[in-house]
């Protein structure tokens, strides 16, 4: 695994009998915790409980997907995304001032 970081930062190629660090295996699942922290980052923005969070492996990040299927990268489209289709109140959701700062979302991934 070190190997791999290593050649990462230097933007080279790995060698073909090293193995990947378990974030960029192809058919990887968010762990029970990387769900939690997710999720309670999601409720402090008001996220209705419908919506459900899995990793995209092509891109290797978090991705919201609502009951209608319709996939968001970031907490703020989803809770956008509710409003919009009348699932979520306009008036619950967090302002700007109370809402997690870029940083802490990421924080929280």
């Amino acid at each position: 695994v070190d190997t791999a970081v290593a050649y990462a930062v230097k933007k080279q190629w790995l060698p073909l009998n090293t193995k990947l660090p378990p974030q960029f295996a192809k058919d990887r699942a968010l762990t029970e915790e990387e769900t939690a922290k997710a999720w309670k980052a999601a409720k402090k923005k008001n996220l209705p409980e419908t919506w459900t969070v899995v990793w995209d492996s092509k891109q290797h990040r978090r991705v919201w997907v609502a009951p209608d299927n319709r996939r968001c990268d970031c907490i703020s489209k989803a809770v956008a995304y509710s409003v919009q289709k009348g699932w979520l109140d306009p008036t619950t959701t967090t302002s700007q001032k109370t809402s997690l700062t870029l940083a802490e979302e990421r924080a929280a991934m």
